[in-house]
């Protein structure tokens, strides 16, 4: 059976190629991106939640 969701979120990558081209593009257009790395993380940026 496929691991839960909360999971695959936590091992996502803190650095990879696409992050790093995802960092360069930030620096053109400041402000639209950012890593949020782990499942805790993601809600709290999807909610607002501070």
């Amino acid at each position: 059976m496929s691991k839960p969701i909360f999971e695959l979120v936590d091992e996502l990558p803190t650095s990879s190629l696409t992050v790093s081209l995802l960092n360069a593009l930030d620096f053109v257009a400041p402000g639209e991106w950012q890593n949020t790395v782990g499942f805790v993380n993601t809600i709290k940026t999807v909610t607002g939640e501070t």
